[in-house]
C-alpha cells in the first residue's frame, strides 16, 4: 500500500506533532508500506528530494506558510499514485 503524508513540518524539525508522525510513519514503513511525505523546505540546506528504503520525502516552498501554496501542484501529482492520503491541515 502506498500512503501519502502531507505535513507542514517534518524531520529534522522535531517538536510535538512531528514526533507523533515520525512514530506513525516508521511503524507503517516497517510493515512494508511505501510512504511518500510532502513537507516544507524550511531550511535552505535540506535536500528537495530524499529516498530512504521505502520512504520518499519531497520538500517544497521556503517555510510552512508558502508551503500551502507551492505544494498544491505537487500533491495532486503525488496523490494520483497513492492509495491513502493523510494530512494535518488540508
Amino acid at each position: 500500500m502506498k500512503i501519502l503524508f502531507i505535513l507542514d513540518l517534518y524531520k529534522p524539525h522535531i517538536w510535538g506533532v512531528e514526533i507523533l508522525f515520525e512514530n506513525i510513519i516508521s511503524r507503517l514503513a516497517s510493515a512494508w508500506n511505501d510512504i511518500v511525505i510532502l513537507t516544507s523546505k524550511f531550511d535552505k540546506y535540506l535536500e528537495k528530494y530524499e529516498k530512504n528504503w521505502n520512504i520518499e520525502i519531497y520538500r517544497v516552498g521556503n517555510n510552512r506558510y508558502d508551503f500551502m501554496f507551492y505544494s498544491i501542484i505537487t500533491w495532486i501529482k503525488l496523490a494520483r499514485n497513492c492509495d491513502i492520503i493523510h494530512t494535518t491541515t488540508y
